[in-house]
């Protein structure tokens, strides 16, 4: 026996016995928040009960929450500790802490410090407002210990309820905090035409204006424009971008750019760079030819990039005005393209007969038909339309369906679906449930994933004599 006890006795020399050992890997608590009590008021009467709010700065599991007591005189005195939901104590109580306090007097040699109120299952979110409350559950209380504004998260509550704004009380939390995940990366946004300055010349004078046609491939919501432009040498200039409808600048204005670019001089170590022109509202249509001219508004102008014929879809104009063929200016062009519905692979499933075709009338559509006729028209029918997303994209799509289901206890219903990693959802389109033929249209978007199936789903019946469901749903694709 006595050889055993040397054992374990050397091991708890090793060890450290009495401490908590953390297993490999575990997140250790640590202090958070600690108002200690230096320059602070260390005699004040808890009496019934004191307060104090706070906040963490990230997701935390609450291992305890210590609070400065000094014991009363002559009396053993014991408490416990609660936390409420919110700014103050009148928010819902989240937990009691699952120790007790009790401490004997000062008279009997207790000291005064921080004492241990601890918990199980408390979490608390990040940036939000808790409010913890020392409560007395003997005759007697203590003190605590008052500071000023020490504490900029949180405020004390006197008695447990009444703000204190200049004041915090000595406390500290322990816990275990989830670091925050590093933010997603910023997307690169790639710009759909490109024409960069290698191998051109960086030194041509803008003069009054510089314009460049080109074209699109498909519809596409214009977001911006970039020119790539040198500042003058010794003065500020300034540029705004005008956009034509068609080849050259002398068809219809589109738009002017919202922004104007206004850059120093090269003497004042500016450098060159391509300069963006923002544009709202501008919808491009695709093989169609457009010319933006960049307008000097200042008194001189910078240079531009002057390329050989490496742009096949446009041209420059010099001056903004005359064609100088063959050569272009380095530009890029940004915006949100349609998804081209006709290029994916659709699956038309359901009764009788259906197809799911590219529709020749227009950019970007399709046309989902379907038709049944016989006694299964009186018990639901549903047919599917489905196609994978090719990318994580917002479907912005007009549809028109027109049908005809008899006369007699009609339904008919059309929904867009999108599946996703949290399950599938629906956009509801249209739906009757009495006869006639109908001719409907609409807007309506989608949010999809990538990988992930979408599509339309119709729903029919009737129970008429007229044993026959008839519809087609176009759907176009929009910027």
């Amino acid at each position: 026996m006595k050889r055993f006890s040397k054992n374990v006795h050397s091991l708890c020399g090793a060890l450290v016995c009495g401490a908590t050992l953390a297993l490999a890997g575990q997140a250790q608590a640590e202090t958070l928040i600690s108002v200690d009590t230096a320059g602070c008021s260390t005699n004040m009467a808890i009496n019934n009960a004191i307060g104090q709010s706070f906040q963490v700065g990230s997701p935390t599991s609450v291992e305890s929450i210590e609070v400065w007591i000094k014991p009363e005189l002559y009396y053993t005195t014991s408490y416990t500790v609660e936390v409420y939901d919110g700014e103050g104590t009148g928010g819902t109580k989240l937990a009691t802490s699952s120790t007790t306090v009790t401490l004997g007097s000062q008279t009997a040699g207790v000291a005064s410090g921080f004492q241990v109120f601890t918990f199980s299952g408390l979490s608390l979110e990040a940036h939000h407002a808790y409010t913890f409350k020392l409560v007395r559950l003997s005759q007697y209380s203590g003190a605590f210990s008052e500071c000023g504004d020490v504490y900029s998260a949180g405020k004390e509550y006197w008695l447990g309820y009444s703000a204190q704004n200049s004041r915090d009380i000595s406390f500290k939390l322990n816990g275990t905090a989830t670091p925050a995940p590093d933010p997603e990366p910023t997307p690169v946004e790639e710009p759909l035409i490109s024409v960069e300055t290698a191998g051109c010349n960086t030194n041509v004078a803008i003069n009054n204006a510089i314009g460049q046609s080109f074209r699109v491939a498909k519809v596409t919501r214009l977001q911006k424009i970039e020119f790539w432009i040198k500042p003058e040498l010794y003065y500020t200039t300034s540029y705004a971008m005008e956009l034509y409808d068609g080849e050259g600048t002398g068809g219809t204005k589109l738009a002017t750019s919202p922004t104007t670019v206004t850059l120093g001089s090269q003497t004042a170590g500016v450098p060159s760079a391509f300069q963006g022109f923002s544009f709202a509202g501008v919808t491009l249509q695709p093989d169609h030819a457009y010319t933006f001219k960049l307008v000097r508004l200042s008194q001189y102008s910078g240079a531009f990039s002057k390329c050989g014929n490496v742009y096949p879809h446009g041209i420059q104009y010099w001056l903004g005005s005359y064609s100088d063929t063959p050569y272009d200016a380095s530009f890029k062009l940004y915006g949100s393209e349609t998804l081209a519905l006709e290029s994916l692979s659709w699956s038309a499933a359901g009764p009788g007969t259906r197809s799911a075709t590219a529709d020749g009338s227009a950019t970007d559509a399709m046309t989902f038909d379907y038709s049944l006729s016989g006694s299964s028209v009186w018990s639901a029918q549903s047919w599917t339309y489905s196609a994978t997303a090719p990318r994580d994209t917002t479907l912005e799509f007009g549809w028109n369906y027109t049908g005809f289901h008899a006369w007699y206890r009609v339904n008919a219903q059309a929904r867009a679906f999108a599946d996703g990693p949290n399950g599938r959802a629906y956009v509801d389109l249209y739906s009757r449930n009495y006869g006639d033929g109908w001719n409907v249209s609409g807007t309506a978007s989608l949010e999809l994933h990538e990988g992930y199936a979408f599509g339309f789903i119709i729903d029919g019946s009737n129970y008429d004599s007229d044993s026959r469901l008839l519809g087609t749903l176009k759907v176009t694709s929009q910027p």
